[in-house]
């Protein structure tokens, strides 16, 4: 089990960016699992900013032998701005190294509620795609 508090981007959820707060993750043989809780920097100066709060947990697998890493991730997330639900979804990556030559690296993002100028929307739409 690994526990970290402070800044940190976490390799299994990368493109979530940096999180200021606490992370946990556990490891199950080659399954793990890990949550979340702190809050997201500032998008103006990236200093710590109580105001943009966030939670979530992810699930996974980490395959590895002589010819191939891979490492699959499957989470969600809840971020809030002063308190309200600004944002939710769920995230899946991807990254596997293939015989020391080949690196792939995918992810993307499903928005399953998203507020944008008050208006509540409820529809799941992929938001991130790389």
């Amino acid at each position: 089990m690994s526990i970290s508090v402070g800044r940190k981007i976490n390799p299994k959820a990368s493109s979530l960016g940096a999180i200021d707060g606490l992370q946990a993750e556990k490891h199950f043989g080659n399954f793990y699992m890990g949550m979340l809780v702190g809050y997201r920097p500032d998008i103006v100066d990236y200093t710590f900013n109580r105001d943009l709060s966030q939670y979530g947990g992810y699930i996974g697998l980490k395959g590895e032998n002589k010819s191939l890493y891979s490492q699959t991730t499957l989470g969600v997330m809840e971020q809030d701005n002063n308190g309200n639900v600004d944002r939710r979804y769920g995230y899946f990556q991807h990254s596997s190294t293939i015989g020391q030559k080949l690196t792939l690296f995918s992810s993307f993002e499903l928005d399953l509620y998203n507020k944008v100028n008050s208006d509540s929307m409820g529809d799941i739409r992929l938001t991130n795609l790389y």
